[in-house]
């Protein structure tokens, strides 16, 4: 059905031939009794979605707002093709979750050209957002909003400052952390982050770059979710148990023993009230090999070692049903209702599981 429905949205006929000859991967490797093995670990295996998910939001109500959101906000984004930053699924999720939270203050971290600065400002008109990002690359600029970015090199009619972290900013002002939410989107260790944001108090925190066991340039929320560590992907007789910690950009990449990630996982489930990937709009396998599914730091400069060089078909499937939640859209009548045909491929052509997290209260 998903392929169905992605076969329709809008493009050129070259572009649909194109998305079509990556969605069939011809050039897939074989079945191998493998793919198995790993498709019973994958089920085996213990993620926060499945344990935590306690969230007020209804299916029904996820619908009806993307109809609302592909209709009236999305056509007015000030940038018409995100390259490299949030594009339908994402969007719709970070709107969707702030709009239903309102909350009073929201923290940016990492910006890239501004446009989720925009979809949050359209998700909560009257909030307070404090953006940081160590440059200035902005395309998008919002009035309401106090920068922290690059030099602070001034910009007439906004509030515009000298870069600082998350870390070097006194949050003092916020005196009711409840009130606040936090998008991360600097690819920076997730698990570091969430413990820094909740040793002062922040609660409700958002993950653009959620990414999947052995994927991304960052230890997300959902990696250390897993406690296998990405183990569930690999074959039996891969040679090396131990676990990749991605951190900036890939740029502070290290092995930590399998103990130590389990100890991580065991913490952040401890402090942890509630989880949700806000789902793909659509959503078929060929989406999840946006990067390849590696093992080693970047600064390692032996042959690389991937895990899955190249799934089968099959096994990708599997992947995906174990690995990423249910596309929203689900059949003919609800693509109709929600009215994607004018929407683009390029739209899907990446998903990380936008996620979102409710953490205990750490003054109690």
């Amino acid at each position: 059905v998903q392929t169905s429905l992605v076969h329709q949205l809008a493009g050129s006929p070259a572009e649909q031939r194109e998305w079509q000859g990556r969605y069939k991967r011809p050039d897939a490797p074989a079945e191998s009794p493998g793919d198995t093995v790993i498709q019973a670990q994958l089920r085996s295996s213990e993620c926060c979605n499945k344990l935590l998910q306690k969230v007020p939001w209804t299916r029904q109500q996820l619908l009806s707002d993307l109809k609302e959101f592909v209709h009236n906000i999305y056509p007015h984004r000030p940038i018409r093709m995100n390259t490299f930053g949030m594009r339908l699924s994402h969007a719709f999720g970070c709107w969707f979750i702030t709009k239903t939270l309102q909350p009073k203050y929201i923290l940016e971290s990492g910006v890239h050209r501004g446009q989720s600065t925009w979809l949050l400002r359209q998700a909560a008109p009257n909030a307070k957002i404090i953006s940081m990002d160590p440059r200035m690359d902005m395309s998008h600029w919002d009035k309401g909003t106090t920068y922290y970015t690059g030099s602070g090199t001034p910009k007439p009619g906004y509030d515009v400052n000298p870069f600082k972290d998350f870390t070097q900013l006194d949050w003092s002002f916020i005196t009711n952390k409840s009130e606040a939410l936090i998008l991360w989107d600097d690819h920076q260790s997730e698990f570091k982050r969430i413990m820094q944001a909740h040793k002062l108090g922040f609660r409700h925190m958002l993950f653009d770059d959620n990414w999947s066991p052995l994927q991304g340039d960052n230890y997300s929320a959902k990696q250390v979710c897993d406690e296998t560590g990405g183990l569930a992907l690999r074959q039996p007789d891969f040679p090396s148990k131990k676990i990749l910690m991605t951190d900036q950009f890939h740029m502070a990449d290290k092995f930590i023993p399998l103990e130590d990630h389990q100890q991580n996982h065991q913490r952040l489930l401890s402090i942890m009230e509630a989880y949700y990937e806000s789902p793909p709009v659509l959503f078929v396998p060929a989406h999840m090999l946006h990067t390849q599914f590696g093992h080693k730091p970047t600064a390692d400069k032996s042959p690389v070692q991937y895990v899955l060089p190249k799934p089968s078909n099959r096994l990708l499937k599997w992947m995906c049903e174990s690995i990423i939640a249910p596309p929203l859209v689900q059949s003919q009548a609800e693509f109709d209702q929600v009215g994607l045909a004018n929407v683009t491929h390029a739209e899907f052509y990446m998903y990380a599981n936008l996620g979102y997290a409710r953490f205990k209260d750490a003054t109690m």
